[in-house]
This record gives C-alpha cells, sequence and structure tokens, in this order.
C-alpha cells in the first residue's frame, strides 16, 4: 500500500488527453506510410515505364548467331518431294548450276538479314 501512495494519480481527464494525443499521433502516422507508399509505388512504376533495357555484349552476340530468321528464307521441305527428287536426281551441268544459283540466293539473303541499319 505504501507503494501505491508514492505513485502519482492520475485523473481520467489526463488519461483521456493521452489517449487522444496517442490516437492522433498514430493517425498521423498512417497517413505518413501511406503517402510513403503511394510515393514509392508511382516511382517504380515510372522507373518501370522509361527504362530501357541496354542489350549486353553477349546479348548481343547471341543475336548476330541467331539463325531462325534463316528459316524463312529456306523452302519448305516435304518428305515425298526429297524422296522422289533423290531418286530422279542426276548430277549434270544443269543441275549444278540450279544448286549453286539456290546456294547464292541463300547466302545473300542471308547476309543482308544481318546488316546492321
Amino acid at each position: 500500500m505504501a507503494d501505491r501512495h508514492l505513485l502519482p494519480s492520475r485523473s481520467s481527464s489526463s488519461l483521456l488527453k493521452e489517449n487522444k494525443s496517442f490516437k492522433r499521433k498514430l493517425e498521423k502516422k498512417q497517413k505518413f506510410y501511406a503517402k510513403v507508399k503511394d510515393a514509392v509505388v508511382s516511382l517504380s512504376a515510372k522507373k518501370a515505364i522509361s527504362k530501357k533495357k541496354r542489350l549486353r555484349s553477349r546479348q548481343k552476340k547471341m543475336k548476330v548467331y541467331d539463325l531462325s530468321a534463316l528459316s524463312e528464307l529456306l523452302p519448305d521441305t516435304n518428305t515425298t518431294e526429297q524422296s522422289s527428287s533423290r531418286n530422279n536426281l542426276k548430277l549434270n551441268c544443269k543441275t549444278r548450276r540450279k544448286l549453286a544459283k539456290g546456294r547464292c540466293t541463300v547466302e545473300a539473303s542471308f547476309e543482308r538479314s544481318f546488316i546492321p541499319t
């Protein structure tokens, strides 16, 4: 009981004032953190929109070696045509010219597709 008298007694009005000020401080903190969160979200969105990816040198080199563009230039191969053409193929001057001409056009178009603009 002696300890009880040593502690200052608080009136109910002072407790209410402390409670109100605590609530006010808490609300201010919540508003501040909400503003900070909104700012972070908007800045990250702006950064994501405006950020441009730069290709690294390794990625550029890999792009050069990408042969998927070549598949558009090559003729479609059918198994029936291949088997019949293999059986009927005679290696003479005329067929050699056709093969060489086809090879040159594919190489030229392949080189054009990788020339930087």
